[in-house]
């Protein structure tokens, strides 16, 4: 920002006076912004050096050869003020961050990348690393390292220094290796609810946003008993995103159960029990999502099963006991659902309390 810049944004608060709460409060109701780029709009002959462009100031790329001409490569960027958020995809390419861009960038933010698609392989710090589509891990620019890609899908969370101080050391440690466990899954789940919700989410969010994914973070590289304990709600987030997301897989599944659910995710049934008691327990909630599923299948005008094939597929050998579970459900029989084209139930009206609740009730 020019002088010239500050001291009209100086004149213009201090003359508005009494507004600047107003001012600020039609900020944080705004969307975050988002930065789109792409080279699809350049001929291809033109394509990559668009994109080589772009990341000169932090990488050295080269093109690898590929059966179609041209360089694709599209994303979106999130500005979070303490983080940054860039959700790209690029076809295959070569990779180098130097020692000439540690000493002139001025950047040396960390960042944590998780690999939606393709193979990214980096070698840095004596350490050589291939993520694949799951694979979570990080990388400081603050040290020269290098790589491959093939066609990418990734998520890159840009983390500046100064705002994790208190961590730095934790942090360095673990770069340039993969981040792996149960903390590490948490942290994935939690990166991927957050790219699909940044679209609809405001300026308000921010400040909540970073702190959790701070505690999440602290707990991964410096897992101490104050930073577990510090972490509990996020990481509870995190669980039962994971047990949910296992139930959905597996409704089809006759043993689908608390002890398979304990089994897959690596947790206790008093573990298990306590993520779910908001829900109205185990049981309960994998009601709830087959009841869900067998609904969508009797509205889907594509689906011809009998309501009975449909029933028994979720869970359900007593059409008589389906349809009153059913009914009880959505206040409406199986028959009408089908009829009708009803599917679940209806939007909720009340809005979320917390960024916490708004991803538990996610659908």
């Amino acid at each position: 920002m020019t002088t010239t810049m500050r001291a009209g944004a100086l004149a213009s608060a201090d003359s508005k006076g009494a507004g600047r709460n107003a001012s600020a409060a039609n900020v944080l109701d705004q969307p975050i912004r988002i930065d789109r780029f792409t080279t699809a709009r350049q001929e291809p002959e033109g394509q990559f050096a668009r994109w080589r462009d772009l990341v000169s100031p932090i990488l050295d790329v080269s093109q690898v050869e590929t059966p179609r001409p041209g360089f694709r490569a599209a994303g979106r960027a999130y500005d979070l003020g303490a983080l940054h958020l860039v959700s790209a995809r690029m076809d295959p390419m070569a990779f180098r961050h130097g020692e000439d861009h540690v000493a002139t960038s001025g950047i040396d933010h960390w960042c944590l990348t998780l690999v939606k698609g393709g193979v990214l392989t980096s070698q840095g710090m004596e350490s050589v690393v291939e993520a694949r589509a799951g694979s979570l891990d990080l990388k400081s620019l603050a040290y020269p390292f290098a790589g491959r890609a093939n066609e990418t899908d990734v998520l890159s969370l840009y983390l500046q220094r100064d705002d994790f101080s208190e961590i730095a050391e934790a942090i360095d440690a673990a770069c340039f290796r993969r981040l792996t466990g149960s903390m590490a899954n948490i942290l994935k789940d939690f990166l991927v609810g957050v790219e699909t919700r940044l679209a609809v989410m405001t300026v308000s969010d921010i400040s909540l946003l970073v702190e959790t994914l701070t505690l999440l973070l602290r707990a991964l590289v410096a897992p101490t008993a104050d930073a577990l304990a510090a972490a509990e709600r996020p990481v509870s987030v995190g669980r039962f995103n994971l047990a949910r997301k296992y139930i959905q897989d597996n409704l089809a599944s006759s043993d689908l159960g608390a002890d398979s659910i304990c089994k897959a995710l690596n947790l206790s049934r008093r573990q298990l029990y306590y993520l779910f008691e908001p829900h109205g327990g185990v049981a309960g909630f994998i009601k709830q999502r087959r009841l869900t599923a067998a609904c969508r299948a009797l509205a889907n005008s594509k689906d011809h099963r009998l309501i009975s094939t449909i029933a028994y597929t979720y869970g359900y050998t007593n059409q008589s006991l389906f349809s009153r579970h059913f009914q009880a459900e959505f206040g409406f029989t199986p028959r009408e659902a089908r009829q009708a084209r009803l599917c679940g139930h209806l939007p909720r009206r009340s809005p979320s309390r917390t960024f916490s609740d708004w991803l538990l009730r996610a659908e």
